[in-house]
This record gives C-alpha cells, structure tokens and sequence, in this order.
C-alpha cells in the first residue's frame, strides 16, 4: 500500500491547487479505504 499511496499522492499535488488538496486527498483516501476490502472480496 505505501508503494501505491505515494505513487498516486505526487500526481495530485502536482495537478491540484493548494487550496483543494485537502478536500480532495481526504475524498481519496475515502474512496481507497472503501475500494480496497470490495475489490479483495470480490478475487
């Protein structure tokens, strides 16, 4: 996971203003704690 995070967090920042970043990792990091156990159960 940490391999994967850190890929996907400089894209971001990067890409996304400052004034946003918050919102929108914390919407991710949602996202990825809900995605990640659906996409296991479903192997």
């Amino acid at each position: 996971m940490p391999f994967y995070s850190g890929s996907q967090t400089d894209p971001m920042q990067e890409r996304i203003p400052a004034e946003y970043l918050g919102r929108v990792s914390g919407r991710y990091s949602a996202i990825m704690s809900w995605a990640i156990p659906v996409i296991r159960h479903t192997e």
